[in-house]
């Protein structure tokens, strides 16, 4: 399985493999793993994607084509719209907060704007240029403005949506040395996240009136940077490395990129992290990794983020307090506190 996501109504979980399908899971069936539509997209399914109204699910492939299958016909598997026009693979896809543009990108160095609204979506779409490498990520802003594209050539470009023609202009915000493999807006749509190979990670202010200036920089892994995610509530950023660690950024602080402001970091994976998500309720963090080895299998894993919830935990096993260096560890942006009340302070 290359890629997954879950509609927003809650029915369905679309999963896209190497084999060139799409696989759609009626969550509301009995047995939700009886019976998948099978979406036939001829070669690897790198990108896909549901509406916000889970009327549409789109997919990408290695043939060059974004697929639109309609999931309020009696099977979806059957007629879907083709959006062609692309030389190589698209390895993203996202669709606005209203459903207007699904927006796709991939190796030929180019981003693309359908128009979900008018009769024919697969005609004349709208061709962002200015990349000169591929664009291996996109994102919407949660307001619908801004289309940002991160790409092979270690630049993010920024499109206005709300301009009449968007392909006018584009804002470069340059900082990565190498290529920028992951971005994504925070829920309020104040900061933009973008992770690149360099293994840093950079936070854009995007209620600045230049955007492209002072952004706050955190070296966040040893290797790349495979992927990011802000926490619901815009207080946490999650990235997962190459190097086969977790980490979490706490924005509530007056400068996260401060070295002494220490992120949590999370090890456990043998290999490199390459999806998190974090539950609605900010409870819990899951992060995804490849095998140590290529015939081994991926692990998923949960981490308890909420304060009270893990203090009991540990407090229960270990038996006493933290000490001021485990402290230091794991709440750098906390004074340290004795947390068991049961157990007299750690040293």
């Amino acid at each position: 399985i290359q890629v997954l996501a879950i509609s927003q109504d809650g029915r369905w979980l679309a999963t896209g493999s190497v084999d060139g399908n799409a696989r759609l899971w009626d969550l509301q069936a009995a047995n939700p793993a009886e019976n998948p539509a099978v979406l036939e997209n001829g070669e690897r399914v790198w990108a896909l994607a549901f509406s916000p109204d889970s009327r549409w699910l789109a997919t990408g492939s290695d043939d060059g084509t974004a697929r639109l299958w309609n999931l309020e016909t009696a099977d979806p598997a059957g007629n879907a719209l083709a959006l062609p026009d692309q030389d190589g693979a698209v390895l993203a896809l996202t669709f606005s907060p209203d459903g207007r543009w699904l927006a796709t990108s991939g190796e030929d160095n180019n981003a693309r704007l359908w128009d979900l609204q008018i009769i024919d979506p697969a005609h004349d779409p709208i061709i962002l240029t200015g990349h000169i490498d591929d664009i291996f990520t996109l994102a919407i802003s949660p307001d619908g403005r801004w289309l940002a594209t991160g790409s092979g050539d270690s630049t993010t470009r920024l499109w206005d949506l709300q301009d009449g023609d968007p392909a006018n202009n584009s804002i470069v915000l340059s900082a990565h040395e190498e290529q920028v493999q992951t971005l994504a807006f925070s829920p309020d749509g104040r900061w933009l996240a973008t992770g690149g190979g360099d293994g840093v990670t950079h936070i854009w202010d995007m209620q600045t009136t230049d955007l492209g200036a002072n952004a706050i920089t955190l070296h966040s892994h040893e290797k790349s940077v495979n992927t990011l995610a802000f926490s619901r509530d815009g207080t946490l950023l999650a990235t997962g490395g190459q190097d086969g660690t977790a980490r979490l950024w706490n924005l509530e602080i007056s400068d996260p990129a401060n070295p002494e402001s220490n992120p949590v970091v999370l090890s456990g994976h043998d290999g490199p992290v390459r999806a998190l998500a974090f539950s609605p309720d900010g409870r819990w963090l899951a992060t995804g990794s490849d095998g140590a080895t290529l015939s081994d299998e991926g692990l998923a894993w949960l981490w308890l983020l909420q304060l009270e919830d893990l203090k009991s935990l540990a407090c229960g096993s270990a038996g006493r307090n933290l000490s001021s260096d485990e402290w230091g560890q794991y709440l750098p942006w906390r004074s340290y506190t004795s947390t068991c009340e049961q157990w007299p302070p750690g040293h």
